[in-house]
């Protein structure tokens, strides 16, 4: 092998290990919101007595408008403690309470039995019910506080920061999956606004890939009266006690 041959096979590999890193370099995501999620997580999850009541609306796309598809009025003293009710706007809707102990769930069905379950400390931990499923809300994941960090925004996740009129934004991106959380901080208080958010595949509540969850009351619960946090079943009901088999809930 010549001198000069040599030369162009090390200005070769060079080249092409350069065009390797700039692609890696380009590719990675966007994280400089991280520590803003991060903070943004904490201060939730030190939310305690606070009553919230949530519109949502599942719709085609982000531009569309039409009237909300539902509501979840929550009471939430703690982790592990609240009272959940989702109510769709055509009728029906879905009730969870969890006392500490025991979580009860309730689809508000004439037939359908009411299930018993050990309690959990997270949204996430007593099903998605309570989060991204079809009778919740994205605001419960982040109460979850800390713990929901890695669901929201895994490593291939881009993450920014952004405010507006004292209303702070954060977007989390990934693939075709997106969502946007809108909150105010007072002090070390958070209040939460919104979270707007889409899905790979659709799949939000009528099969629309939009969802927009709004906050319309954030305020302090006050003393609790004894019906919100009751877990027991109204006498005769058709109860599935699954307490002993959940184990921790989940």
């Amino acid at each position: 092998m010549s001198r000069s041959t040599y030369l162009k096979g090390l200005a070769l590999i060079a080249c092409m290990s350069a065009s390797l890193a700039f692609a890696q370099e380009a590719e990675a995501p966007d994280r400089s919101g991280e520590a803003k999620l991060r903070a943004l997580l904490e201060a939730c999850g030190k939310v305690r007595n606070a009553h919230i009541f949530i519109g949502r609306f599942d719709l085609g796309s982000e531009t569309e408008v039409s009237p909300a598809d539902g509501s979840v009025e929550l009471f939430y003293a703690e982790p592990g403690k609240f009272r959940m009710q989702y109510h769709e706007s055509m009728g029906g809707g879905f009730l969870g309470v969890s006392d500490g102990e025991t979580l009860m769930l309730d689809n508000l069905g004439e037939n359908g039995p009411i299930t018993l379950r050990a309690a959990s400390k997270t949204f996430k931990a007593a099903g998605n019910q309570f989060g991204p499923g079809a009778n919740g809300s994205y605001i419960l994941t982040l109460l979850d506080g800390p713990s929901s960090f890695e669901d929201l925004a895994p490593l291939d996740a881009s993450i920014k920061h952004s405010e507006r009129r004292g209303t702070e934004m954060i977007e989390i991106s990934r693939g075709r999956v997106f969502m946007r959380i809108s909150y105010v901080m007072n002090g070390n208080n958070v209040v939460l606004k919104e979270v707007e958010s889409t899905s790979a595949g659709g799949g939000q509540r009528g099969g629309g890939a939009f969802r927009r969850d709004v906050v319309h009351t954030w305020e302090p619960m006050g003393r609790a009266e004894g019906w919100v946090f009751n877990t027991k079943p109204e006498e005769g009901m058709n109860v599935r006690d699954e307490r002993r088999a959940s184990g921790d809930g989940g």
